[in-house]
């Protein structure tokens, strides 16, 4: 958008008295605006959308192992087949850390 405005002042001042003088401090409007873009679309805007981008994959996971698991209780499944299937959604290292507390617990 800065680089869009830089131009359009640029070519404004094009065709008038004295314009080779501002055009060098218009082109060089639009190319700091390019340059205050590019920086904050990498610094800020695209780690933004990347986290965001992992959240919303993580929440859609989360809701599709309730919906899974609400429809195997619906259909009245064993409880160890809806743990088995529900876990199936997990990382085995997370499914370790599942087992691990329950270790823990009855020591």
């Amino acid at each position: 958008m800065g680089t869009t405005l830089g131009m359009i002042s640029l070519l404004q001042q094009l065709g008038g008295k004295d314009s080779q003088k501002l055009l060098g401090p218009a082109m060089a409007v639009g190319l700091v605006a390019t340059f205050y873009g590019i920086v904050l679309a990498n610094m800020v805007f695209i780690p933004v959308a990347e986290n965001l981008t992992m959240i919303n994959k993580q929440d859609e996971t989360i809701r599709e192992i309730v919906i899974d698991g609400l429809r195997l209780i619906r259909k009245k499944e064993h409880p160890k087949v809806i743990e088995e299937t529900l876990k199936s959604y997990l990382l085995p290292h997370e499914r370790a850390e599942l087992k691990a507390p329950r270790a823990k617990a009855s020591a």
